[in-house]
Protein backbone atom coordinates (compact mmCIF):
# COMPACT_ATOMS: atom_id res chain seq x y z
CA UNK A 1 0.00 0.00 0.00
CA UNK A 2 2.70 2.71 0.82
CA UNK A 3 4.61 1.70 -2.32
CA UNK A 4 1.50 2.26 -4.19
CA UNK A 5 0.91 6.12 -2.71
CA UNK A 6 4.56 6.13 -3.19
CA UNK A 7 4.22 5.72 -6.98
CA UNK A 8 1.12 7.55 -7.45
CA UNK A 9 3.04 10.63 -5.58
CA UNK A 10 5.83 10.18 -7.83
CA UNK A 11 3.90 9.98 -10.66
CA UNK A 12 2.30 13.05 -10.14
CA UNK A 13 5.09 15.22 -9.20
CA UNK A 14 6.47 14.02 -12.88
CA UNK A 15 3.00 15.24 -14.29
CA UNK A 16 3.70 18.85 -12.01
CA UNK A 17 7.10 19.21 -13.63
CA UNK A 18 5.67 18.74 -16.98
CA UNK A 19 3.17 21.07 -16.65
CA UNK A 20 6.01 23.21 -15.07
CA UNK A 21 7.73 23.02 -18.32
CA UNK A 22 5.36 23.58 -20.62
CA UNK A 23 4.43 26.88 -18.78
CA UNK A 24 8.44 28.05 -18.49
CA UNK A 25 7.93 27.45 -22.53
CA UNK A 26 5.15 29.77 -22.69
CA UNK A 27 6.39 32.62 -20.89
CA UNK A 28 9.73 32.32 -22.29
CA UNK A 29 8.00 32.61 -25.65
CA UNK A 30 5.63 35.46 -24.57
CA UNK A 31 8.86 36.97 -23.25
CA UNK A 32 10.46 37.01 -26.39
CA UNK A 33 7.64 38.24 -28.34
CA UNK A 34 7.22 41.17 -25.84
CA UNK A 35 11.19 42.12 -26.05
CA UNK A 36 10.69 42.00 -30.11
CA UNK A 37 8.68 44.71 -29.99
CA UNK A 38 5.18 42.68 -30.85
CA UNK A 39 2.56 44.41 -30.41
CA UNK A 40 0.21 41.98 -31.97
CA UNK A 41 -2.13 41.22 -28.53
CA UNK A 42 -5.12 41.29 -28.41
CA UNK A 43 -5.71 43.57 -25.71
CA UNK A 44 -8.56 46.07 -26.96
CA UNK A 45 -7.00 49.47 -26.45
CA UNK A 46 -7.89 51.77 -23.89
CA UNK A 47 -11.01 53.90 -24.38
CA UNK A 48 -10.93 57.16 -22.85
CA UNK A 49 -14.56 58.36 -21.87
CA UNK A 50 -16.30 60.67 -19.47
CA UNK A 51 -18.43 59.30 -16.63
CA UNK A 52 -21.60 61.24 -16.29
CA UNK A 53 -21.10 63.64 -12.98
CA UNK A 54 -23.29 62.91 -10.16
CA UNK A 55 -26.15 64.84 -9.17
CA UNK A 56 -25.62 66.97 -6.76
CA UNK A 57 -27.59 65.64 -2.77
CA UNK A 58 -30.37 67.95 -2.42
CA UNK A 59 -30.17 67.98 1.16
CA UNK A 60 -33.60 66.22 1.90
CA UNK A 61 -33.75 63.83 5.05
CA UNK A 62 -34.75 60.73 2.90
CA UNK A 63 -33.10 57.73 3.22
CA UNK A 64 -33.62 56.76 -0.12
CA UNK A 65 -32.30 60.01 -2.09
CA UNK A 66 -28.95 59.76 0.41
CA UNK A 67 -28.54 56.18 -0.29
CA UNK A 68 -28.50 56.71 -4.20
CA UNK A 69 -26.40 59.63 -3.91
CA UNK A 70 -23.85 57.35 -2.27
CA UNK A 71 -24.19 54.94 -4.68
CA UNK A 72 -23.48 57.04 -7.54
CA UNK A 73 -20.67 58.81 -5.98
CA UNK A 74 -19.38 55.68 -5.19
CA UNK A 75 -19.75 54.38 -8.86
CA UNK A 76 -18.31 57.50 -10.31
CA UNK A 77 -15.29 57.24 -7.98
CA UNK A 78 -15.34 53.62 -9.52
CA UNK A 79 -15.36 54.87 -12.99
CA UNK A 80 -12.60 57.48 -12.75
CA UNK A 81 -10.53 55.63 -10.62
CA UNK A 82 -9.85 58.38 -7.95
CA UNK A 83 -7.70 57.17 -5.33
CA UNK A 84 -7.08 60.37 -3.19
CA UNK A 85 -9.48 60.48 -0.31
CA UNK A 86 -9.22 64.47 -0.51
CA UNK A 87 -9.95 64.77 -4.18
CA UNK A 88 -13.29 62.42 -3.32
CA UNK A 89 -14.15 64.90 -0.26
CA UNK A 90 -13.51 67.92 -3.08
CA UNK A 91 -15.76 66.24 -5.83
CA UNK A 92 -18.39 64.89 -3.36
CA UNK A 93 -18.55 69.18 -1.80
Amino acid sequence: MIDQLTEDTKDFVRHLHEVVAELKAKVMMLLRTLDAGGNNTRAAPPQHFRAPEPQCYGGARDAKELEIFLFDMEQYFRATRLDSEETKVAIAT
